[in-house]
């Protein structure tokens, strides 16, 4: 049961090798989820979508709380430079798609850019091993969960805890 003081903070790493963290405030645990994803067929290629309905499960998972008792944190996402119009696309859409699954399960959130985040955590930009000091931090935040962020593809999922994390730590703020 949670108490007034208790929260679920849900970071939320949009793309297709993004991830969702739950981070329930009382006990710092966290529970993460790889962006749900399939490949389907696009004329002579395959592409990977998000599975809304799964990604639905996921973050109706605490639906029973209280509205109050949650807060959602989503990365801002906006083009890159030298992305392909179809990878903008993609995750642009991934990105709307998490929106929409928060909305949905009234779940409050907010966006957060990634400077920001980044910068609250004193991470490093990608081009200078931003995405290793993501995870090396987030295996020091969340040691019981360090085998989560053991592996370079893993970085969605490190992203995701500390976005989590910095709901957390910003709560007050917001």
């Amino acid at each position: 049961p949670m108490s007034r003081g208790n929260m679920i903070i849900i970071g939320a790493d949009p793309g297709l090798k993004g991830a969702i963290a739950y981070l329930n405030t009382a006990d710092k645990s966290l529970s993460i989820f790889d962006m749900p994803t399939f490949k389907v067929p696009r004329g002579n290629k395959t592409k990977g979508i998000v599975n809304v309905q799964e990604l639905n499960v996921i973050l109706s998972a605490h639906k029973s709380l209280d509205i109050w008792m949650k807060q959602g944190f989503i990365e801002r996402v906006g083009a890159m430079p030298g992305q392909g119009v179809t990878s903008m696309f993609s995750f642009g859409y991934s990105a709307g798609v998490l929106e929409m699954g928060f909305a949905a399960n009234l779940i409050p959130y907010h966006f957060v850019e990634p400077r920001a985040w980044k910068k609250f955590l004193k991470l490093p930009g990608k081009a200078a091993g931003g995405d290793d000091a993501a995870r090396a931090m987030a295996s020091r935040l969340f040691p019981k969960e360090a085998s989560q962020f053991a592996r370079p593809c893993y970085s969605g999922r490190a992203d995701a805890a500390l976005i989590a994390y910095y709901g957390m730590m910003c709560q007050k703020d917001v």
